[in-house]
């Protein structure tokens, strides 16, 4: 039995530019071009830096540690099962 925080986190964490190229796939389009951080920063200030320009690779050590199996243990496995429960949710 696991004790105390946890990291509820991806097996194999990801930076924000793969967690949005990986969106863009499963919606079928690409990111045609980069947005300056300058732009972005002007534009939404340190929300920007905090939320868009961080990233945090937070391991879910003690779920490892305790024999937990993930269903999709990269990005591209998990976006690949949301696109398929979208689908079965869609089609009943």
């Amino acid at each position: 039995s696991l004790e105390g925080p946890v990291n509820f986190t991806s097996a194999r964490p990801c930076s924000y530019l793969e967690l949005a190229r990986a969106s863009a796939r499963l919606k079928n389009f690409s990111i045609p071009i980069k947005i300056p951080s300058l732009l972005m920063r002007l534009f939404m200030g340190q929300m920007a830096s905090e939320l868009i320009f961080s990233d945090v690779r937070a391991k879910p050590k003690k779920l490892l540690e305790g024999g937990f199996e993930f269903l999709s243990p990269n990005i591209d496995s998990f976006i690949e099962s949301v696109a398929l429960a979208r689908e079965r949710a869609q089609s009943t």
